[in-house]
């Protein structure tokens, strides 16, 4: 869970791809390829160039009956179950 939420992200937005430090160069180099207009975004900053979005996650493992949590390491925030 904790991997899935540490990934870094993508977001499309009025015709534009931001994409954070985390996301490989040829990634960025291959979506711009594609005609994709591309921003970097870096991970930590203001508003306009922070992270994209935000996640705490909890999964429900039924056959072990436990939650498993996973919480944004760049955000404030808690990954929460009972």
């Amino acid at each position: 869970m904790q991997e899935a939420v540490d990934l870094a992200r993508v977001y499309h937005e009025d015709g534009v791809v931001h994409v954070e430090r985390g996301v490989p160069d040829k990634v960025a180099l291959d979506l711009a390829g594609y005609g994709h207009r591309v921003m970097r975004r870096s991970e930590i900053g203001n508003r306009d160039d922070g992270p994209i979005g935000g996640a705490s996650i909890v999964m429900i493992d039924w056959e072990k009956g436990v939650l498993v949590g996973g919480s944004e390491p760049r955000m404030d925030g808690c990954a929460l179950g009972y």
